[in-house]
């Protein structure tokens, strides 16, 4: 979500690797730009941002999702369809958000 600044060193170990990359995003604003790190920098698809046209985040349980909704930030959901198909047949369940991390190697943190 943009915003405010957040600040490096924080909770949260991916926020300081982002303003390692681009100190705009705790000296300026956390921009779209800073958004999108968090999925290039950090690897994560916890964030709504990352997952392009999808219904959903891949993080979090719900309908099922069509392959290639996230193929502007690496097409996980594709990947994890080829294996599990009952993730773009049925509902994005537990077992494909577990995908994310063992399919993917991304992270839902």
């Amino acid at each position: 979500m943009t915003g405010d600044v957040l600040l490096s060193g924080c909770a949260d170990q991916c926020v300081t690797d982002v303003c390692a990359v681009d100190s705009f995003c705790c000296s300026t604003n956390w921009d779209s730009a800073c958004v999108t790190k968090v999925y290039s920098v950090c690897g994560s698809k916890r964030c709504a941002a990352s997952a392009g046209s999808c219904a959903h985040p891949l993080c979090t349980n719900g309908a099922a999702l069509t392959a290639g909704c996230d193929v502007t930030y690496g097409d996980c959901v594709t990947q994890i369809c080829n294996v599990d198909g009952y993730c773009c047949n049925n509902s994005w369940d537990s077992s494909c958000v577990n995908e994310v991390a063992t399919v993917c190697s991304l992270t839902c943190e």
